[in-house]
């Protein structure tokens, strides 16, 4: 047999016990991912959604490498895996990049937190992780929108000390996005970049002032950044990255909560070996 390990969540085996079941029966020997007895050569099979992924990654924060990753989302957002097809839980995807070839994607970190796509803050952490778990399994990506507009009922403004590249400044914004990939919050892009970036992150910080600038600020996504309307968003690119806000505060890497009262990004030296 196949050896071939599985890292979901039990919630999600039990969704998908047909297709992993499939998956056994054509001769692979699923088996629950053992960090030890994993090796670079070892191969992993990552079902769920961006969160999951990121789960993954930081279980590894203290190997020197990674095994190869074989994903298949199927969460509510899947922004991560929107950069590449044939995503989706079928086995008819399984098969197709079992047997492809892999590319490395660079890990970008967070005070030695990894993650692969996008970090948000301050009031887009809300909106990006809906509250109620149940209107999420419910509702989907509309969740992510009600939550967006929701929150956008009470925006408040935070001045940010931000160091980019070494150079310093203040911005006053109610949120902000760094960004490697290229969507986030269940499909809107954040990056004009086809793919993810090895060296740079796209960094967005939103000005915008009550439900119709918010809306306007989101519309502004859809052009060229280099028109963007800076009075609604100030964009920018970096190597590295220093937001310090006034007090401690939530980030969300990959939508998966963090915090501290400073937050240092940057790109690892580490990458992960993904099946495409």
């Amino acid at each position: 047999m196949n050896k071939l390990f599985l890292c979901a969540s039990e919630e999600v085996q039990s969704t998908h016990k047909d297709l992993l079941q499939e998956i056994r029966n054509e001769g692979f020997n699923l088996t629950p991912y053992n960090q030890q007895e994993c090796s670079k050569n070892s191969r992993v099979l990552v079902l769920g959604g961006d969160g999951s992924l990121n789960y993954f990654l930081n279980l590894h924060k203290d190997k020197e490498t990674l095994p190869q990753i074989l994903y298949l989302a199927c969460g509510t957002g899947n922004d991560f895996s929107r950069l590449f097809k044939n995503r989706e839980p079928t086995l008819t995807n399984f098969f197709q990049l079992i047997k492809g070839s892999t590319i490395d994607l660079p890990l970008a970190e967070c005070n030695g937190e990894y993650f692969i796509n996008v970090a948000s803050g301050g009031e887009l952490a809300k909106i990006t992780n809906p509250k109620k778990e149940a209107n999420k399994e419910r509702l989907g990506k509309l969740s992510y929108y009600l939550e967006g507009f929701k929150a956008s009922m009470s925006l408040k403004k935070s001045t940010y000390k931000v160091s980019i590249d070494g150079s310093t400044r203040k911005i006053e914004a109610f949120g902000y996005i760094v960004a490697q990939g290229v969507y986030a919050g269940g499909g809107i892009k954040v990056s004009q970049s086809a793919n993810i970036h090895p060296c740079l992150f796209d960094c967005l910080f939103f000005k915008a002032e009550g439900v119709v600038e918010m809306i306007r600020s989101f519309i502004e996504l859809q052009k060229d950044f280099s028109d963007l309307d800076n009075t609604l968003v100030d964009f920018f690119k970096c190597k590295s990255l220093v937001i310090e806000p006034k007090g401690k505060e939530i980030v969300k890497l990959d939508g998966e909560p963090y915090s501290d009262s400073k937050f240092y990004f940057k790109h690892s030296t580490k990458t992960l070996s993904f099946l495409v």
